[in-house]
């Protein structure tokens, strides 16, 4: 069975000097997801956002993929329920994430 993703997902992944906030907004229809992904450095004030653009990915049983826009941020997650783990490979190098979903969609 195929997890969904549909909803805002937040999170963080780095360390020390490479540490961000990453928060993912997310629509699911099929395999295919599309969306945006916004990284925001550490200690940065809650308005600025180093990064945000769509990205697109799919998902295959409870793995989602994805890339963004500019070829700058890919990801390989596991889906858990209200939860995802994984890797986002970037200009930082590889990272290991966690997201929590912090909202659906009104139906």
């Amino acid at each position: 069975m195929t997890e969904n993703v549909t909803g805002t997902w937040s999170g963080s992944f780095g360390e020390a000097a490479s540490h961000r906030y990453v928060q993912l907004e997310l629509r699911h229809e099929g395999p295919s997801v599309t969306g945006f992904i916004g990284l925001l450095p550490s200690g940065s004030s809650t308005g600025y956002q180093d990064r945000r653009g769509p990205i697109e990915g799919t998902v295959a049983a409870d793995v989602f993929t994805f890339k963004d826009a500019r070829g700058s941020y890919s990801g390989e997650l596991t889906i858990g329920g209200d939860q995802m783990t994984g890797r986002i490979f970037g200009p930082l190098g590889t990272r290991q994430v966690s997201l929590r979903r912090t909202n659906l969609p009104s139906q």
